[in-house]
């Protein structure tokens, strides 16, 4: 186990090593950082107005039915439900701010391209919405249902698993270009 970990640290190391050598993948990363910050931003406030407002509560009322003891009772959870929708609205706001500002030598521009791609974005970005619904979730179950225990674990879950996760599928999926597969093979 220790081995493994150890390589993932090194992979890491190494693959953050060379984005900080190549001027244009620095800039790139940079950029792909103040989206992800606003999305963060837009992400939290949607977060707190969807709980503050009972949109999260009309959702978690569906699952009303399902024991509390059971391990799917995080679906009656509100702040489940409003992280939920908050990870949606920031997903569609990145998508156009990473279109025309981070990946813009890369922009997609035809419409029926647009379309394909935000809703392989969306597909791709879909983790990132199942893991706030579970941490979100589980967290306010577990430390209470307070603004401090969500903007907390929406950062744990945004740093340490969206993130990494997104900057890996932004660049091998969505803005990937036929010049990049050509050079693979």
């Amino acid at each position: 186990m220790l081995k493994k970990i150890l390589f993932l640290r090194f992979v890491m190391i190494k693959r953050l090593k060379s984005l900080l050598q190549d001027p244009q993948k620095r800039k790139r990363f940079l950029k792909f950082g103040i989206v992800g910050g606003l999305g963060f931003l837009i992400n939290y406030f949607s977060l707190e107005f969807f709980r503050g407002y009972g949109i999260g509560e009309s959702l978690a009322g569906l699952f009303s039915y399902i024991a509390d003891a059971s391990i799917v009772s995080i679906l009656k959870n509100p702040s489940a439900w409003s992280a939920a929708l908050a990870t949606e609205i920031a997903i569609i706001s990145n998508y156009t701010l990473n279109n025309i500002w981070t990946f813009k030598e890369k922009k997609i521009i035809k419409l029926s391209k647009i379309i394909s791609k935000f809703l392989q974005f969306n597909l791709t970005s879909s983790g990132a919405i199942i893991i706030q619904f579970i941490i979100i979730g589980f967290a306010t179950i577990i430390f209470g249902d307070t603004k401090l225990v969500r903007l907390l674990f929406l950062i744990i879950a945004v740093a340490f698993f969206i993130v990494p996760y997104n900057w890996f599928m932004y660049n091998a999926v969505i803005w990937k270009t036929k010049q990049e597969d050509e050079n693979l093979n």
